[in-house]
């Protein structure tokens, strides 16, 4: 059964004028997949157990307020150093093209990762580091007209390799601030460092999380203020109104393929991707965190429908911000497939999700990656508990 979701939202491009930039960029090195016919795919291992919630002694239910003083307002957990959480969200633009920067590093770490489509079938991370720091994010890339509005709304920081310096510059400068962004450069280590040992010249830029906090320290952007991150509402028990969901795949084109599988034993859904040999024949394997050597695994995985617009092969935008009336969206959590509501009540309020009712949707307390997908994009149940999203331009 194929389901297709639309959904109407505004979009809000604001060419604003040109602040202080630094020295101009050359286009930027990207690796453009050929879109193909759609392959027939083998699926990765799916568990044959019937999923079931991991057991908790002590139900964890926290949100969408009145979080507790040493609770994580993105993921609904504890955090021993409460001074992690009176600072500003760093936000880190890593790549996924071109494909030889992979594995990733310091994306097992993240609280949040958004993931969406920036042109000539690729896609782009913008990882949310809160809760906790990675000493080594990479490789980091540019960012992009999107990661204006995911700054704003999560009161962030955000470090990426400069922006196209003719248009996203300028907004970014004048949408986020200039001493918000934090573009690798001569004095940019040890927060934004060169690498070339740990990847190609276009994948060689490593962050560091803590250190780009001290870096908005001494830039005055962060003072020890807690920001008012609420909005999300966690519980460790699943709520009703559920679908099986222990499988979904998100394809923003036949090679460009991400699979995520529910693990019954850890309550998690673990990361496949795409690989393309030397006959380019594409695979499937599992996505590690370099950092670790162990294979990517989130608490939740949540496809949200929004509408891109496309200015060029490279350049995109979708609206997220402010849009009190949102969109369709889909939760995956503990093997179970939830329809889903997403709304946004200001241009610096974070996402928040909400069931048929207008009910707060829970999340999983743990770590979420977000897909910030076209509001043409179909979504479809092959089998129980089997579902697979493919991504389409306007």
């Amino acid at each position: 059964m194929l389901l297709r979701k639309s959904i109407l939202s505004i979009l809000a491009v604001i060419l604003l004028g040109s602040c202080q930039s630094p020295l101009p960029v050359g286009p930027e090195a990207t690796e453009t997949p050929s879109p193909a016919p759609t392959e027939t795919l083998t699926p990765s291992p799916i568990p044959t157990e019937t999923p079931s919630p991991t057991p908790t002694a002590t139900p964890i239910v926290v949100g969408p307020s009145g979080f507790p003083e040493n609770v994580n307002r993105l993921t609904g957990l504890t955090v021993d150093d409460l001074a992690l959480l009176n600072r500003r969200p760093v936000l880190v633009k890593v790549a996924n093209f071109p494909r030889d920067g992979r594995p990733h590093s310091g994306l097992s770490q993240a609280d949040i990762v958004f993931d969406y489509y920036v042109g000539a079938g690729m896609n782009r991370f913008a990882a949310i580091y809160y809760g906790q720091d990675a000493e080594v994010v990479n490789p980091v890339r540019s960012c992009r007209l999107l990661d204006i509005q995911l700054t704003n709304m999560y009161r962030g920081i955000v470090a990426c390799v400069y922006a196209d310096a003719n248009y996203v510059w300028p907004q970014l400068v004048d949408g986020v601030g200039y001493y918000r962004i934090f573009a690798e450069g001569t004095n940019s280590c040890p927060a934004l460092c060169r690498d070339y040992e740990i990847g190609s010249s276009v994948n060689s830029v490593v962050a560091n999380t803590a250190e780009l906090t001290k870096w908005s320290v001494r830039r005055e952007v962060d003072d020890g203020t807690r920001y008012n991150l609420e909005g999300m509402a966690f519980d460790s028990r699943p709520p009703g109104g559920s679908l099986a969901g222990d499988f979904v795949s998100v394809n923003y084109f036949s090679r460009n393929r991400a699979e995520w599988v529910y693990e019954p034993a850890s309550g998690r859904y673990l990361r496949w991707i795409e690989e393309i040999d030397a006959e380019d024949n594409l695979t499937m394997i599992p996505l590690v965190d370099r950092n670790t050597g162990e294979q990517l695994a989130f608490d939740n995985i949540i496809l949200l429908l929004a509408e891109y617009t496309e200015y060029d092969e490279l350049l995109h935008n979708a609206f997220v911000a402010g849009d009190p009336d949102g969109g369709q969206a889909y939760l995956f959590r503990d093997g179970l497939m939830y329809y889903a509501h997403w709304r946004s009540y200001g241009m610096y309020r974070v996402l928040q999700f909400f069931d048929g009712n207008g009910n707060p949707l829970p999340l999983k307390p743990g770590q979420s990656w977000i897909y910030i997908l076209g509001n043409r994009t179909e979504l479809g149940e092959l089998s129980p508990g089997h579902w697979e999203a493919h991504f389409y331009l306007p």
